[in-house]
């Protein structure tokens, strides 16, 4: 639907349309771009998943030798 839809703008007064409005258009966006089921992932779930370091391109730093 879009908010020229005169049912739907009369919708969009009320804040708590426009929070689950907000919410799907955000679940949508992240489903777009990473898959189905990832919005709502459990913490747990997210949590359990291994992280990957972002790839800058270069080599890591070593770590600082203090003498």
């Amino acid at each position: 639907g879009f908010l020229s839809n005169r049912s739907e703008g009369n919708q969009a007064r009320d804040a708590e349309y426009r929070e689950l409005l907000s919410e799907r258009i955000a679940e949508a966006i992240v489903e777009q771009r990473y898959g189905p089921g990832v919005y709502h992932a459990s913490p747990q779930v997210a949590a359990a998943q291994p992280q990957q370091p972002a790839s800058t391109g270069s080599e890591p730093t070593p770590p600082a030798v203090h003498h």
